[in-house]
């Protein structure tokens, strides 16, 4: 009799306690308004639509125990050649790890890209600065201080237009060479002969 009368003395104070009925009214709530088991709010369901894909699991004529991966390479059909595979097993990748940082924006100008910079820059014979950057003529190269407060110039705004790559760069003329500097670093990024 003890028993029963603390069960319902508990049972009471519990029922008293307005967050354990908020917690009931709750769990209510979820026993009535279930997801169902399969499919999404009860459609129809294909047989692997709850089931984790793989990439290769759907294309035809693939062996689905070869590997994704094969020397850093993409080995499903259409993947593109990117810059995923190490150096030691692709020549692009390795000629891109030879370049400087600073020559990413210029690797990939084309004759016509490299024409359009030479006949947009005026033609300045005379101007050379060769004894002033004592061979800094090479991508990579840092230009002195008075070099650059003094002899960098914008490029003019038809370059930007035509090579995006390029926008807010300048140049500076050494050696009979244009060089294409990048004015906040000082850093030669490109050199146009």
């Amino acid at each position: 009799m003890r028993a029963l009368l603390t069960s319902v003395a508990v049972t009471a104070i519990m029922f008293s306690n307005p967050s354990f009925a908020q917690d009931q009214q709750k769990e209510e709530i979820k026993k009535e308004e279930t997801v169902p088991k399969s499919g999404s709010a009860g459609s129809r369901t294909e047989p692997d639509q709850n089931a984790k894909q793989e990439g290769s699991s759907k294309i035809s004529g693939l062996d689905p125990s070869a590997p994704i991966f094969v020397d850093g390479r993409l080995t499903v059909p259409g993947a593109p050649d990117g810059d995923t595979v190490p150096s030691i097993y692709s020549a692009r990748t390795f000629a891109d790890d030879q370049l400087p940082i600073t020559a990413y924006a210029t690797r990939y100008l084309t004759k016509e890209q490299l024409q359009t910079i030479k006949s947009a820059i005026p033609d300045t014979t005379g101007a050379s600065l060769s004894r002033a950057l004592d061979g800094h003529s090479e991508i990579g190269a840092l230009l002195p201080t008075d070099v650059a407060l003094n002899a960098i110039q914008r490029l003019p705004d038809a370059v930007p237009e035509q090579i995006p790559a390029l926008a807010g760069n300048a140049y500076v003329i050494s050696e009979n060479k244009i060089l294409l500097v990048n004015p906040r670093t000082r850093v030669v990024i490109g050199v146009v002969d």
